[in-house]
């Protein structure tokens, strides 16, 4: 099932973030996971360049339902979600010269926060349209998604090679 795959994004774009390391190159693994996971749940809840065989968060509505895709999802514009996904893009799918600029925990941190606080908006959407069952197959997946805002809120974003909650 499908909702099998959208856990496992929620929990992969949050688990790095409780993982921690003293390498540099770990460090830098699970930046990258992060960002891979962003994108992944970017692409679920906003359905951008969607294929036709992408899930997304809208099949889990009904066509009655009064609910759109949110157009932004990092950031508060859209120029800042252009902006973060220019940051991120180059450094999952190109090799060049944007992966030898310095990326940190404190840049990434905000984009998988705000991933997260839709997430977890969108789970709370399913259950205001009364798709309880719908949103209890995404449950666990809020929960992942609410532990990485808890842990953010009032510590500021993380620092070195990893978050310090």
């Amino acid at each position: 099932m499908a909702t099998e795959h959208v856990y496992y994004e929620a929990k992969s774009l949050v688990a790095p973030f409780f993982v921690s390391s003293d390498s540099p190159w770990l460090s830098n693994v699970r930046l990258e996971v992060v960002m891979v996971h962003v994108r992944c749940l970017y692409a679920f809840l906003t359905g951008a360049n969607a294929r036709s065989t992408d899930v997304l968060a809208k099949h889990y509505f009904e066509a009655t339902d009064v609910w759109t895709s949110p157009p932004v999802v990092i950031g508060n514009t859209a120029q800042e979600q252009t902006d973060a996904l220019d940051e991120m893009n180059p450094r999952l799918f190109h090799i060049g010269r944007k992966r030898l600029e310095p990326f940190s925990w404190e840049q990434l941190t905000p984009y998988a926060v705000d991933v997260a606080k839709h997430f977890v908006q969108f789970v709370d959407d399913l259950r205001a349209h009364r798709h309880t069952d719908r949103m209890l197959w995404f449950f666990p997946a809020m929960l992942e998604c609410r532990r990485l805002i808890n842990a953010t809120e009032g510590s500021g974003s993380a620092a070195g090679s990893g978050p310090a909650f």
